[in-house]
């Protein structure tokens, strides 16, 4: 448009499960973003593209760059791709179909997050507010292994477990029989959170 090359589409689904994350060689969990999970954040941070995760910086918030849409349904994203090295690979990956979608940087915050076991047996992960730190393009949007532990991170605080301990359990299968089961200490403190 105009000279201007930009790409856009949906970075978040609300209400939509995630593919199985995976750690370890196995689905550990899958997780799901509330409506208006995203809203304070985009509200308040400077959030980044970028070609692939830690790749080229391609565009930012705060310089208009990259516009964000939160809505009810779903995160949309539109950003003007750079007249660069990285912008024109952007195009021409974009243009040939490799560019696989967006993928959302971000850390959920552990007192708006809730774990259950969905309807498949997989622990099911739902994230009511996150920061988001990044909207990027991906070849492969998928979470890496070192994302499946760092949710689980809020896991093991939420239980009392080391998150070893709480790896081990899911590299056994038995994080739903965890999850479902009430900590040992419900009911007898109340958390700092609540």
């Amino acid at each position: 448009e105009g000279g201007k090359l930009t790409a856009s589409g949906v970075a978040m689904r609300y209400g939509a499960r995630s593919k199985p994350i995976s750690g370890h060689g196995r689905a550990i969990f899958r997780e799901l973003f509330t409506p208006g999970a995203l809203t304070q954040t985009i509200a308040e941070q400077d959030i980044r593209s970028h070609l692939e995760h830690h790749g080229s910086y391609l565009a930012r918030k705060s310089n208009g760059s990259l516009r964000l849409e939160d809505t009810a349904e779903e995160l949309r994203y539109e950003l003007d791709l750079p007249d660069t090295t990285a912008g024109r690979d952007a195009a021409a990956l974009l243009e040939r179909q490799d560019i696989g979608g967006a993928s959302l940087g971000f850390r959920a915050l552990p007192k708006h997050t809730t774990w259950s076991v969905d309807t498949d047996g997989l622990p099911l992960r739902t994230v009511g507010r996150a920061r988001v730190s990044v909207v990027d393009l991906v070849t492969a949007p998928a979470y890496g292994e070192t994302t499946a532990a760092l949710a689980l991170r809020s896991l093991a605080d939420e239980r009392g477990m080391e998150l070893r301990s709480l790896m081990e359990a899911a590299d056994r299968g038995e994080l739903p029989t965890l999850i479902a089961s009430p900590p040992e200490d419900e009911g007898t403190e109340q958390r700092e959170d609540e």
